[in-house]
């Protein structure tokens, strides 16, 4: 019989509980406990998953637990570098949400940290997992639209009052940017796609910070360059009126996909986009986030011995994009990498 893994969760605010549901529903995982600095958020939360386990005084009180093997790190993201840190050291295997840092520097010392230890990680860029993206992954890489050429994804997303639990990252502590925010999934899959590192990133932002109560430009875009040819193009929007949008286009020398559309020269006598009937990544709601299929495929990674494809290194990656990003916007010149 295949060991049973034990579960903690640090943190149980609203994507927590996606978190516990994917481990309710795998046959190898058990929450054994979870911990909150508010005591009364973390019953809460065990009372809206029906779960029943211990809630610990501290991070450090539910590390010592022996039969705890992963850690949900799923709190506000300036706590990552001392809790990502300290659950490495302590042998722990982790989910953790994104951003993985919410600086370079502090990124890197998070992925050294992690390697240091040699536990296995996976970070949420859960939308890698959406079926949707998948289908655009394996037709990249059986060939059905060729050499890639141009890579593009946008994060555009008003957030309406039923977001008022995210005021934090409308701040530059807590949010930093709207990429570092969440427009990073975006920058996930054109990086997922591409297969390349990046070269070189340009960006310009605006947007209406006082009305939207924004301590930074709320919309940003880029162009980004791949060494291996790539161009791509990205934009994270905040300040717009228009329902949640995620937008993916893949275009290559032997043909297309946007979105759930494919076009390509490998349909002989195609006229028109082929439409899939699948699910797209066009809700920004939580639940509607495939961590079952992120969690089933990390408990296969630790029970195999390998990494996955969207660890820590991997992750910081992306993240090294989003602070390039940043930069650029800011200074309004190109950046080039690796970003020292």
């Amino acid at each position: 019989m295949q060991k049973k893994f034990g579960v903690g969760i640090f943190g149980t605010g609203w994507v927590s509980g996606e978190h516990i549901k994917a481990y309710q529903k795998n046959p190898y995982t058990e929450v054994l406990g979870v911990y909150d600095i508010s005591k009364e958020n973390a019953e809460k939360k065990l009372k809206e998953t029906n779960l029943d386990c211990q809630i610990y005084n501290s991070l450090d009180e539910m590390l010592k637990n022996k039969d705890i093997d992963i850690i949900s790190v799923c709190a506000i993201p300036r706590t990552y570098k001392e809790t990502v840190t300290a659950c490495a050291r302590a042998g722990k295997h982790m989910v953790c949400e994104k951003p993985v840092g919410l600086a370079w520097e502090e990124t890197k010392t998070i992925r050294d940290e992690v390697k240091k230890a040699g536990v296995k990680t996976v970070v949420s860029f859960v939308l890698r997992w959406n079926p949707t993206v998948e289908i655009a992954k394996n037709l990249v890489n059986d060939g059905t639209l060729g050499k890639l050429t141009y890579v593009g994804c946008d994060y555009i997303h008003h957030f309406t009052p039923e977001y008022k639990l995210l005021e934090w990252a409308k701040t530059k502590k807590d949010g930093v940017s709207s990429f570092t925010f969440a427009g990073c999934h975006a920058l996930d899959f054109i990086r997922y796609m591409s297969n390349s590192d990046v070269e070189e990133v340009f960006a310009w932002s605006n947007g209406n910070r006082a009305e939207q109560g924004y301590e930074y430009d709320p919309n940003i875009t880029a162009i980004i360059k791949f060494k291996n040819g790539i161009i791509a193009k990205s934009s994270a929007l905040f300040d717009c009126v228009t329902p949640y949008i995620f937008n993916m286009d893949v275009f290559g020398d032997n043909g297309t996909m946007r979105n759930n559309r494919v076009y390509s020269k490998r349909f002989k006598g195609q006229t028109d986009y082929l439409t899939i009937p699948t699910i797209l990544p066009d809700n920004g709601d939580v639940t509607h986030h495939p961590f079952s299929g992120e969690i089933n495929h990390f408990i296969e990674c630790i029970q195999t011995g390998k990494e996955s494809h969207c660890n820590i290194a991997d992750a910081s990656k992306t993240m090294e994009l989003v602070f390039a990003i940043d930069k650029s916007a800011a200074t309004g010149k190109a950046v080039k990498f690796p970003l020292e």
